[in-house]
């Protein structure tokens, strides 16, 4: 087993803007930010051979002037300070060698963030999440991985879930997004030079919105989506020379 400690910090630089255009033009200035993050985290399972690891971790970010782009009711981006954040964060993955052909993952994270110092322009967002940031999701992959008459044959399979997110921190900007499953699976034969493949990603063929933004001057609107690409199904031929 080993553990670890990590400290990390970062900042942006501020800067003028120009937000809106003719007689709206507005000139703003965005104040720097800088966020400080301590981790703490443990890997099982690091020896060779082991048939079972997997990792453990938390970690906590203070955030001072939060920098976000937002957009204008009228439809003009800018760059505001929302004030200060806290974010907490823990995620987990284990690993699982069932047998010499088979092998599974599973991988999740919780988040949650808080503005809990926001500016007075925002006050009304205060305990209110950060935009953009999903509360949490999780992942489970397998494959399969064989020899077969002189061929060797694998097998891969997922299906991970993206938890909600909301576009921005007030309204009418606080829109939903997330909240879906992303599948694939995929398989490959080798026979020697050649190899043969076929995957197919979004297998359920779903619907649900990445992300609520395209177009800015009708975004406040609340109907943007981007949706998942569509069911894909790919046949693939190689060679080695």
């Amino acid at each position: 087993m080993i553990g670890y400690l990590r400290y990390q910090e970062g900042f942006r630089p501020g800067a003028q803007q120009l937000t809106g255009s003719g007689d709206q033009a507005v000139v703003t200035r965005f104040e720097p930010d800088a966020v400080r993050t301590l981790e703490i985290g443990m890997r099982f399972g690091t020896d060779d051979g082991s048939r079972l690891s997997g990792e453990l971790s938390y970690a906590y970010s203070r955030w001072k002037r939060v920098q976000a782009d937002l957009v204008t009711s009228a439809g003009f981006p800018y760059v505001a300070n929302l004030g200060w954040a806290q974010v907490h964060y823990i995620s987990a993955s284990l690993y699982w060698q069932a047998t010499s052909a088979i092998r599974f993952e599973l991988s999740g994270f919780h988040t949650t963030s808080h503005l809990d110092r926001p500016k007075s322009a925002f006050a009304a967002d205060v305990e209110g999440k950060l935009p953009n940031v999903a509360d949490g999701g999780g992942r489970l992959t397998g494959r399969f991985e064989r020899w077969i008459k002189g061929r060797k044959i694998s097998i891969d399979g997922s299906v991970g879930y993206i938890g909600t997110s909301y576009l921005g921190v007030s309204a009418p900007f606080d829109i939903p997004q997330g909240d879906y499953l992303d599948t694939a699976i995929g398989a490959r034969a080798d026979f020697g030079r050649w190899g043969l493949s076929l995957d197919v990603e979004n297998l359920l063929n779903g619907r649900a919105n990445r992300f609520s933004y395209g177009n800015p001057f009708s975004v406040a609107d609340g109907h943007q989506r981007t949706p998942l690409r569509p069911r894909k199904v790919r046949i693939g031929i190689d060679a080695r020379f």
